[in-house]
């Protein structure tokens, strides 16, 4: 008690208290002074350094010394039994106990304060983020009131955010173009800020965001949106919600679990993206290896249903036909990939490449008008998902729309300029409006993003092809089947383009499909009926081998067979649309069963097949397009209308031209009225002559065995 006592004498415990309660104040209201002042961050650890230092200090002089009305003598000159301490009143160690008990309140207070912010639902702030208003970099002016909207729904979202801080950066926080965002972030006291831009455009909206890490003055992400405008509110919600999404992932840590579920996330969308990749090279092994990747996705996170949409897609384009790049059946590609559609509108009936890719199933499935449908309501949702707009484009031109198609298809490759399908589509829309410079030079773009790719180096020999260069379009159709070779669309055109030089050994080679054009160029007439009997005996489900059946059949004079065979589609074609007006001009079905009808006197049955064929052609000349093609369907519909001049003017001037097919001039059947006449023989003959001289290049350039 002697030790307990000497300290009380020498006031010990009240300079401790005193001390206590002014450092406790100090610590309290200096941060406060140091962003009034902007002092330095590391003054207030100065000062906290400094208090430690003075109590020791204190204590020691407190000690030596005694503060007495005589003034500061050493404690060892006083009288012990008459000293300050027992003089003094009691009523200041009553009010140092009091300031001390209210100071320790006030810090609990402010504990518990803390604690209240920085828990949000039972979890702590691990992030703070001031939102800055998104500047209006548009033209006119009222459209700040989009950018106005946009902050607040960004705001609002993240504030949701579990764990996350939320500055509202006022207006007046937005920064001059001189100064930086890091004195902003020390003025909001925020280490983490979030700015941005919006832009409107006619119907395009584009919303520039960037995340900044003010301590460091770095860029921790930045991302451009751009969005088409049909619904404000929905695409307000889709940019927001985006944005939201890409800030939370570099702001907040996951938690352990959190991690896991979130690796496996990473994983699923990195397979994603790696099968996108593939589905959008649009070739035979890309698409096997985008399935594969699609499937490892689900693997890993069985609830996305945009995965299930790809897959859906990927599953599809392995189909046979023009606009699909396999060789499994369509009807089984079909019913391989509505499952998983499906599954996607199960998981999420608003997504919008679900409902696209049922469009397309239902396209492939003949039923157009249900492709329509759902392709527009894919739209509605999502303005900017071009590839819904290449469908819907195939969509209309199948029903005879072809302007609307020809505005989707516009606009798509607007939205998505470095889609190699969608590129290649507009492409052939280019070339076939006679704006063949803008087709090549658009090629040659596409083959900078997709080098080697055997779809555009198939394109690429269509257009020489088309421009009657046949010798370097099997230069470029022999370099696509070196990367394919199993592709059948390359070696079906490889096989024209030989066959269009009278080459007809090598067109067998490559014809794998279409031997019975070979005979039929050949003059064997009636094997090439064998040949197309057999093909279509083997598969007759697809449409494409019961057309050839009826060339074949009408090549070799079975006329009623033609009839019977192709009848049965009059009911879905009218007016130039439908089945019998599809494939292309020179191979065009309605013609081959007009010619069977006029062969056996029915004039009246073939007459609507005939007028239904040059509507075909207004609708398409209407639209800007001419292809030497259309002349020779001219040719071939005078012809059967008993016009042999009219025909042979037409004739001349495709044949003129050159195009690819050109080689059937010799033996279609459609224009045998026209083979007794002298111009018809000279005209044929002209044709022999240059096709060989053709032949000779390709054989001193080992394209070709034999003349």
């Amino acid at each position: 008690m002697r030790v307990f006592d000497e300290l009380k004498r020498r006031n010990m415990f009240r300079v401790a208290g005193v001390y206590a309660l002014v450092a406790g104040s100090m610590i309290q209201l200096f941060p406060p002074l140091v962003d009034a002042f902007d002092l330095p961050k590391w003054s207030t650890t100065f000062v906290f350094l400094m208090l430690a230092i003075a109590f020791p200090i204190i204590m020691l002089v407190t000690w030596a010394f005694e503060l007495t009305p005589e003034g500061l003598r050493r404690t060892g000159e006083l009288d012990h039994h008459r000293h300050v301490a027992a003089t003094q009143a009691h009523y200041s160690d009553y009010a140092i106990l009091i300031g001390i008990v209210a100071l320790c309140a006030y810090i609990g207070y402010s504990i518990q304060q803390r604690g209240a912010e920085t828990v949000q639902s039972g979890m702590p702030v691990i992030g703070t983020v001031a939102v800055l208003p998104f500047a209006n970099l548009s033209v006119e002016p009222e459209q700040e009131g989009v950018s106005r909207a946009i902050t607040s729904d960004i705001r609002n979202r993240l504030a949701r955010v579990q764990g996350l801080k939320v500055i509202a950066g006022p207006a007046s926080a937005k920064p001059a173009e001189e100064e930086d965002l890091r004195q902003i972030g020390k003025k909001l006291d925020a280490p983490v800020v979030l700015d941005g831009s919006v832009q409107r455009s006619g119907t395009r909206l584009r919303v520039m965001a960037q995340l900044i890490d003010t301590d460091r003055g770095v860029q921790l992400w930045s991302k451009t949106f751009n969005r088409e405008m049909a619904d404000m509110l929905a695409v307000q919600d889709d940019l927001s919600q985006s944005i939201v999404d890409d800030v939370r992932k570099v702001i907040v840590p996951a938690t352990t679990a959190e991690a896991d579920k979130d690796g496996a996330a990473i994983q699923a969308r990195k397979l994603m993206d790696a099968g996108q990749g593939k589905l959008a090279q649009r070739t035979g092994g890309a698409l096997s290896a985008a399935i594969t990747s699609f499937e490892q996705s689900i693997t890993r996170n069985p609830t996305s249903a945009p995965a299930y949409a790809a897959l859906a897609e990927a599953l599809l384009l392995q189909g046979r036909g023009w606009e699909t790049y396999g060789e499994v059946p369509l009807p089984d590609a079909v019913a391989k990939a509505r499952p998983f559609v499906a599954k996607a509108l199960a998981l999420d009936p608003t997504l919008a490449e679900a409902q696209a890719a049922g469009g397309l199933i239902d396209l492939a499935a003949g039923d157009t008008e249900a492709a329509i449908a759902k392709l527009k309501k894919a739209l509605d949702r999502k303005p900017g998902l071009a590839k819904a707009r290449l469908w819907l484009h195939h969509a209309y031109a199948s029903s005879g729309r072809l302007s609307d198609g020809i505005t989707q298809l516009t606009r798509a490759h607007e939205q998505d300029p470095d889609s190699l399908a969608i590129g290649l589509n507009m492409s052939r829309l280019l070339a076939v409006s006679d704006r063949r410079l803008e087709a090549d030079a658009l090629l040659d773009r596409l083959e900078r993003l997709y080098p080697g790719n055997e779809n555009l180096l198939a394109a690429r020999g269509a257009r020489l092809a088309d421009d009657w260069r046949p010798v370097d379009a099997i230069q470029i159709l022999q370099r696509a089947s070196k990367a394919d070779p199993s592709d059948p669309k390359v070696r079906r055109m490889l096989g024209v383009a030989y066959l269009d030089l009278g080459a007809t050994g090598e067109a067998g080679q490559w014809l794998d499909g279409g031997k019975d054009l070979v005979l039929l160029a050949q003059g064997r007439t009636e094997d090439a009926l064998a040949e197309a009997r057999r093909r279509f005996a083997t598969d007759p489900g697809d449409p494409e081998r019961l057309f050839a059946l009826a060339d074949a059949e009408y090549a070799a004079g079975h006329h009623r067979a033609v009839v019977d065979l192709l009848a049965p589609f009059e009911a879905f074609s009218r007016d130039g649309v439908g089945p019998l007006y599809g494939r292309s001009p020179i191979v065009m079905p309605a013609m081959a069963l007009a010619g069977a009808r006029m062969a056996l006197n029915d004039a009246a049955g073939a007459r609507p097949l005939l007028d239904g064929a040059r509507v075909w052609l207004e609708r398409q000349r209407a639209m800007g397009f001419e292809h030497p093609s259309f002349a020779y369907l001219e040719a071939r519909i005078d012809a059967l209308e008993g016009k042999p001049d009219k025909a042979m003017v037409a004739l001349r001037r495709a044949v003129s031209r050159r195009f690819a097919g050109v080689s059937m001039v010799s033996w279609d059947p459609a224009l045998a009225s026209l083979r007794a006449l002298p111009d018809y023989r000279a005209l044929v003959a002209d044709l022999d002559t240059d096709r060989g001289q053709r032949r000779a290049r390709l054989k001193d350039m080992g394209l070709l065995a034999s003349l």
